[in-house]
């Protein structure tokens, strides 16, 4: 899973990576007193999501895939 969180994940752009203790107490605090980074920052993961994740661009991928097997 973690090689997965850093494909999806952009550090200080749509979320932190965090692998150790230390790292996570510098980023949890960030999120906790900041309501206006978790917003930008969720904002930022769903438009990724929704740009490179959601169905109608995986269906988009494999269609794609298919016409080009050709």
């Amino acid at each position: 899973m973690w090689v997965v969180a850093r494909v999806i994940v952009e550090h200080g752009v749509n979320g932190f990576l965090a692998s150790t203790d230390a790292e996570w107490d510098k980023s949890l605090p960030k999120l906790i007193n900041d309501p206006k980074l978790r917003e930008t920052m969720g904002r930022a993961g769903r438009k990724k999501v929704e740009q490179e994740y959601s169905l109608q661009m995986q269906s988009f991928k494999v269609m794609q895939a298919i016409r080009d097997s050709k």
